[in-house]
């Protein structure tokens, strides 16, 4: 074995070369990936959902609800349906807000609040909430609006009963 002056082997001087090459290409290769998965973040971030002028348009009005029906397929001793009267509406504003008056099924419970809402798409739009509350718009047009959301309902304490409530506005 050959030992330079400064007690450096030659075995020790090729690993050393071969560390720093192999070096060299991993960081030439990180650099161009780092660059690829910024293009690509950047794509998606980018990426928004086109609202319409004229869903916007449509939503922002007072929409009477004219029934409002609630279904459990697990669990149909808790369905209901509720006909709506001309004092139970959602009226949506130009400043993102809906004032919502309305009673539950079997006219109980009186509601009556206005909560910021999010039109994330043509067929999309959150109340916020807490928990947030996500509405797929179903109809929309000049005369109608028909709206589902998803519901869960439990008896004290009892197991849990997913379903679905649609509701039918007009104008």
């Amino acid at each position: 074995m050959e030992i330079f002056e400064n007690g450096i082997g030659l075995s020790q001087l090729r690993s050393c070369f071969i560390d720093n090459t192999l070096n060299s290409i991993y960081i030439y290769y990180m650099k161009y990936f780092a660059v690829f998965c910024l293009i690509v973040v950047s794509f998606y971030s980018c990426k928004k959902d086109t609202i319409s002028p004229q869903t916007k348009a449509l939503l922002q009005n007072k929409w009477f609800m004219a029934e409002d029906s609630i279904h459990y397929p697990s669990f149909s001793a808790a369905n209901s349906i509720y006909i709506g009267t001309d004092s139970d509406y959602y009226d949506f504003f130009p400043d993102d807000s809906v004032h919502m008056q309305f009673r539950t099924a079997n006219g109980g419970t009186q509601f009556n609040f206005t909560p910021a809402y999010i039109l994330k798409s043509n067929s999309e739009f959150y109340l916020n909430l807490n928990p947030q509350a996500i509405y797929t718009i179903l109809t929309l047009n000049e005369n109608a609006l028909v709206l589902s959301n998803s519901v869960t309902y439990s008896v004290l304490g009892g197991p849990m009963y997913d379903g679905i409530r649609i509701t039918t506005f007009k104008r």
